[in-house]
């Protein structure tokens, strides 16, 4: 390729020309044919890319070039199968960068890669559908994308690899960085993972002792337990809730215990009036960022409660663990759930006192 050794030239040209090379470059990925791409263009391209994309230290104008030019590339859909399964491992590695300048941009590449991949299947399986060769599968495009998802075992540890760089974000990243990541969090992991191979993770996240956003971590949750009641999995969520139930009372202050049962309780409710309490806001702490932040956020005010144990955050406790509890339909799961409270009596008698008396 004749311009290789323009791009590879970093002590013998500036930076500006290597960005124009590269520019030159990408054009040409996209706007060549699909066939030719595949086969011998991307991955020579690819392979450049590497070494000044992979680059420690302060990132270079050069090196963020590198990463929306790639994302171009995947979005436009100028590259696919195994070049686009290199560009998304190399936006996961990017993901790790502490330099926020870094991680948004590979953040972005990651998305447009994840969800290519995503929307060229669902296009493939509707095309198949209109020729009949999917009969019977066509109630309706919500209940295909759920058969879309992951399954296969080793397939969802390598996609669970690619998230679990945003929730190790979540504990190290800077308050902004943060929020954006919990801003896509529960559409990503909705969108590719079954319910009941992503509740393990919100819901241990949402409880560590480690876990330095509960606040932002519990809107993720509640996003997440509502998608799994809008796909008819609420038994599966009401006995994970059960089973957490212990760690609520067993691991933490009384004061977050009250917060977090209660967030547990109103997110896991089908109850609208429940859900409907307090009115949605738009939540959008820094103006110039756009994200899908903006959309409603659930339970302002419950989130501003975090960590308080006043008469009001008991007796909301107690409303939405009664509601909980009466739309428990398993009776071992009720006895469980009663249990809990009555052998964590002694360790937190002012926060349960009230509850154990609604029950």
């Amino acid at each position: 390729m004749g311009l290789t050794c323009h791009m590879t030239s970093v002590n013998r040209v500036s930076e500006e020309h290597q960005i124009a090379m590269w520019g030159l470059a990408f054009y040409l990925l996209e706007n060549l044919e699909e066939q030719t791409t595949e086969t011998e263009l991307a991955p020579a391209v690819l392979q450049y890319t590497l070494s000044p994309v992979m680059t420690q230290g302060p990132p270079s104008r050069l090196r963020l070039a590198l990463l929306q030019g790639l994302e171009r590339l995947v979005v436009s859909r100028s590259v696919g199968g195994k070049v686009r399964e290199q560009v998304t491992k190399v936006a996961v590695e990017q993901l790790h960068q502490p330099n926020p300048r870094v991680f948004l941009p590979a953040l972005q590449l990651l998305l447009s890669c994840m969800y290519t991949a995503f929307s060229h299947f669902h296009v493939l399986e509707f095309v198949l559908m209109g020729v009949g060769l999917f009969p019977g599968k066509c109630e309706s495009v919500e209940s295909s994308a759920e058969e879309g998802k992951e399954t296969n075992p080793e397939l969802l540890i390598q996609a669970m690899e690619k998230t679990s760089a945003l929730f190790d974000r979540i504990k190290k990243g800077y308050p902004f960085e943060v929020e954006l990541v919990c801003g896509v969090l529960p559409n990503l992991l909705t969108d590719f993972f079954p319910p009941s191979e992503i509740l393990t993770r919100v819901i241990g996240e949402f409880l560590s002792t480690q876990q330095p956003h509960p606040r932002l971590m519990a809107a993720v949750v509640f996003q997440v337990f509502e998608r799994a009641c809008q796909l008819s999995q609420l038994g599966l969520l009401q006995h994970w809730v059960v089973l957490s139930l212990a760690n609520f009372t067993q691991c933490m202050p009384v004061g977050m215990a009250t917060w977090c049962l209660t967030c547990f309780f109103i997110s896991a409710s089908t109850n609208p009036w429940l859900r409907a309490m307090y009115p949605s806001i738009k939540h959008s702490p820094h103006k110039g960022l756009t994200t899908k932040l903006d959309k409603p956020i659930r339970f302002p005010h419950v989130q501003s409660r975090i960590g308080r144990c006043d008469y009001e955050d008991r007796r909301l406790l107690c409303v939405a663990a009664l509601v909980f509890y009466n739309q428990l339909t398993d009776e071992t799961q009720k006895q469980t759930f009663v249990s809990t409270f009555q052998s964590s009596a002694h360790q937190s008698q002012h926060l349960l006192a009230d509850l154990r008396a609604c029950l």
